[in-house]
């Protein structure tokens, strides 16, 4: 999943995505890494990527931009919640902010 974020100047951004969950699961870990796409090497734009369960921070990237070149795995337990929350906050200075999640499964 590539999730991008544009702007034709500078603003500040607020998005969310909310995964439902059923009670058809084996496990209750979620794992998978954030990546910022190839695109973002060199914009201006940062921004911060959090995972909410319950509305509880279990994971963010702390602020991240053009020169932030790791990936970040995520390893959650979601328990018996019905939902997670992937939470992008960004500040777009005239590009774009873009990133992927990627999960094994």
């Amino acid at each position: 999943m590539f999730i991008e974020m544009g702007s034709n100047g500078s603003k500040d951004v607020t998005s969310w995505i909310t995964v439902p969950l059923d009670d058809d699961y084996d496990e209750t870990v979620f794992e998978g890494v954030f990546v910022l796409d190839q695109s973002m090497y060199r914009a201006k734009s940062t921004g911060t990527i959090s995972i909410l369960v319950n509305n509880e921070e279990v994971f963010t990237t702390g602020e991240i931009d053009s020169n932030t070149l790791e990936a970040f795995p995520v390893n959650f337990n979601f328990g018996d919640a019905d939902s997670f929350i992937i939470l992008t906050e960004a500040h777009l200075a005239g590009s774009d902010f873009s990133y992927g999640f990627i999960t094994e499964k």
